[in-house]
């Protein structure tokens, strides 16, 4: 039973788990994110609504196999992008947990590099953003009603770095994660957020089960969303 809510009837849209980009054909660069807090937030998102998709890089496949919602395989950023971008409609809520990644190879090697050294350099390039992207997709193209809200995983100057995330890629919220603390960070069954609005205004969730935590998340942007409303 769904609860009656400013998220009810609204496109809730979670990305989770990390891309890959790849050097050769079977060589790739990634992250060690598990996807289990994007799953987690499908699982209350769809609490609030019908309408949930995942978009998810390759993610455990314990992770998957919960997933009860719509939901897209992708690998790279591109990909991620792409998926989230044709999948947006006026009042979607959109929960950028995936880890994608920064630099990706200069060039793809369409056959496997051979070792043939004691050393090996690569050269990498910035990749695409996509949080930026969907921000800036859906303000060229005027779409209404939008919210998103990004994670940022940090190791140091938390709130300052979180607050030049959410100015620059225009977001509405922001969950931090410092990954240097023990059980808040990839591949955990726990995790402990603090939650940043754009106005500043600063909450924090305290160590719990990824489920609970989830479920806080989307308390507190129905909350939000249902204050702007109002």
């Amino acid at each position: 039973m769904k609860m009656h809510s400013a998220l009810s009837g609204r496109r809730i849209i979670v990305t989770g788990g990390p891309t890959r980009e790849y050097l050769d054909p079977v060589r790739f660069i990634s992250n060690a994110s598990s996807g289990k807090m994007g799953a987690a937030l499908v699982q209350a998102a769809r609490n609030y609504s019908d309408d949930v998709m995942f978009i998810h890089g390759p993610v455990d496949t314990a992770v998957s196999e919960k997933i009860t919602c719509t939901s897209i395989a992708v690998e790279s950023n591109l990909e991620m992008l792409t998926a989230v971008r044709n999948n947006l409609k006026d009042g979607s809520i959109i929960i950028m947990s995936a880890a994608p990644v920064d630099y990706k190879p200069e060039t793809f090697s369409s056959r496997k590099i051979k070792k043939t050294g004691s050393k090996l350099s690569f050269d990498f390039i910035l990749n695409i953003d996509i949080l930026k992207s969907v921000s800036d997709h859906i303000k060229k193209n005027n779409m209404k009603n939008m919210f998103i809200c990004g994670f940022a995983a940090e190791t140091d100057n938390f709130i300052e770095n979180a607050m030049l995330k959410i100015k620059k890629k225009n977001m509405d919220m922001i969950c931090l994660n410092d990954v240097t603390e023990p059980g808040s960070g990839f591949n955990t069954d726990t995790n402990r957020v603090t939650v940043i609005s754009e106005d500043g205004n600063i909450h924090e969730i305290k160590m719990a089960s990824k489920n609970a935590v989830a479920d806080e998340i989307l308390a507190i942007i129905d909350k939000k969303i249902g204050g702007a409303n109002e």
